[in-house]
């Protein structure tokens, strides 16, 4: 396993939260250098949390198997319920109200969204019209939103859009399955990316960036550079971004994507979900066993390891707390 690096430096207002198995959370109030442990209650099974989200220092939610767990005092305790069929993978909020959840429910092979307009009070069910896996989702405010799934009934992988906070999903892009898609980003309502991966000729695998300017009318791919899986993507602004994936490469644009260079991450294990709380401060799941992160803007990264040997880690989720809603 990758050696933890110098301790990072105690920053005030800077909020970073990390989920995993068996049931537990993460969280820190200075930027990593200190982190407290935390477990969501209301099972008797090692649950594995895989998505977390926060859209303010205080109110987040957690999501993983079969449960989603809701935090509004920045993680220190949570409240946990449970869907009885559902396999949760990621959670995407705005503000305090709005949260959606996808996953699958049933065999795996129907999708599942579930949104909440009141915080996770209450939660409806949402219809998306293809058998599929969900298995990333991004808003940019309470009515434009993106997912990436796979198709369970034929050769395709896709986007999913809403401008209707989820009333209604439509397909912006399709591929075939030689083109896997793993993570999402977006920064506005015209500006949004999905990384993965396209399977060649003998079995070469591509790392694959697609990318749109205006809302979704054109999906683009942009030029990685990368052989290899790209299993994670962040845009703190249209400009700004950095993607991640397979034996610990980070790629990074500061023109909106057109083009990427690399980054040295110095781990050479998968790296997935990144985070960007602003242009300089960074993190990155390092294959499901700690946190990577950088101060610069990624000139440099550091293994973090927040917390106790034999957990798994599946996500984190970042905020300052001057620009937390």
């Amino acid at each position: 396993m990758p050696s933890p690096g110098p301790p990072l430096p105690a920053r005030t207002g800077a909020y970073v939260w990390a989920v995993g198995e068996p049931r537990f959370a993460f969280a820190s109030t200075d930027g990593g250098a200190t982190w407290t442990t935390s477990h969501p209650e209301k099972t008797d099974e090692p649950v594995a949390y895989w998505g977390v989200a926060f859209s303010s220092t205080r109110h987040g939610w957690a999501v993983g198997q079969r449960s989603i767990a809701a935090s509004n005092d920045g993680g220190a305790t949570w409240t946990t319920h449970t869907v009885a069929t559902g396999f949760l993978r990621a959670v995407a909020c705005t503000d305090a109200k709005h949260v959606w959840v996808v996953g699958s429910q049933g065999d795996g092979n129907l999708p599942l969204v579930l949104a909440s307009s009141d915080g996770g009070t209450t939660w409806s069910e949402q219809h998306i019209a293809t058998h599929c896996n969900l298995g990333s989702v991004v808003f940019v405010d309470s009515r434009h939103g993106w997912m990436v799934g796979q198709d369970a009934d034929g050769p395709w992988c896709f986007v999913l859009a809403t401008a209707d906070g989820g009333a209604h999903w439509h397909v912006q892009y399709r591929a075939a399955r030689t083109i896997q898609l793993a993570g999402l980003a977006a920064s506005d309502t015209r500006h949004a990316w999905a990384v993965g991966w396209s399977q060649g000729a003998m079995d070469r695998t591509s790392g694959l960036i697609i990318a749109i300017t205006d809302g979704g009318a054109h999906w683009k791919t942009q030029p990685s550079g990368h052989v290899g899986a790209l299993l994670g993507i962040a845009f703190p602004d249209a400009r700004h971004g950095w993607a991640i994936g397979q034996g610990g490469v980070i790629l990074a644009t500061k023109n909106g994507g057109k083009t990427w260079v690399a980054q040295h991450s110095g781990v050479n294990r998968d790296l997935r979900n990144a985070t960007f709380s602003d242009l300089t401060h960074g993190w990155a799941v390092v294959d499901k066993w700690g946190l990577l992160a950088t101060e610069n803007g990624g000139r440099t990264w550091t293994v973090v390891l927040p917390g106790e040997p034999g957990r798994m880690v599946w996500d984190v989720a970042a905020l300052n707390k001057a620009c937390s809603k």
